[in-house]
């Protein structure tokens, strides 16, 4: 074969190598350097997202993972889709605000509760604290209560202490150029538990 057309066809199989890989990347890695001040500001502005992955919770004598189906926030609305054969719910729909939640679970009559917190714990078995969560997950500190707040060297949020819990920060996304968590863990005494986000999604 000549050399050239040799050539040809390598260069035309690394082009295809090439784009059919980025079809498929990953989300690309955040590390803009940015202000607190204006992330903070731009975060606190976004108010309609969507993102899927999964969270794990861990015990003394506990350990469960389930998978988010869907965890979607509108203003103070959040609607969560949850499954998992560990925990023995088949699936579950969690939606509301802070103040007030209604939890479907399949086979079960849904369940309507002022104290949302307290009512996820009971049907879950481990605490998800969804009237801090709607903050928490995109990096903010909730302003209902005092809190301690640490930026990591891009400046984007690295730890919140929040109402007995601790939350770190240990993978950023970039998402339409606005820095958003990619994994987070939250801690309280011997109680943890990580959401792992595999997409965001912006509206």
């Amino acid at each position: 074969m000549p050399q050239t057309l040799l050539k040809c066809i390598t260069l035309c199989c690394l082009i295809t190598l090439v784009c059919a890989c980025s079809t498929f990347q990953t989300p690309k890695p955040a590390e803009q350097l940015v202000t607190w001040s204006a992330l903070e500001t731009q975060l606190t502005q976004l108010t309609n997202w969507q993102f899927f992955g999964k969270i794990g919770f861990r015990s003394r004598e506990d350990a469960y993972t389930a998978a988010i189906n869907k965890w979607q926030q509108r203003d103070s609305y959040f609607d969560i889709d949850l499954s998992s054969t560990f925990l023995g719910l088949g699936a579950v729909n969690i939606s509301g605000t802070e103040k007030q939640i209604t939890v479907h679970e399949a086979g079960e009559e849904p369940v309507q509760s002022d104290h949302p917190d307290y009512v996820i714990e009971q049907m879950l078995n481990f605490p998800l604290p969804v009237s801090y969560l709607s903050s928490w997950l995109v990096g903010l500190p909730a302003t209902s209560s005092p809190f301690k707040h640490t930026q990591d060297k891009l400046g984007r949020s690295a730890m919140i202490e929040q109402a007995g819990w601790s939350i770190s920060y240990k993978k950023y996304q970039d998402i339409d150029g606005l820095p958003l968590p990619g994994l987070i863990k939250i801690a309280r005494e011997d109680i943890r538990f990580s959401i792992a986000v595999k997409s965001w999604s912006l509206n």
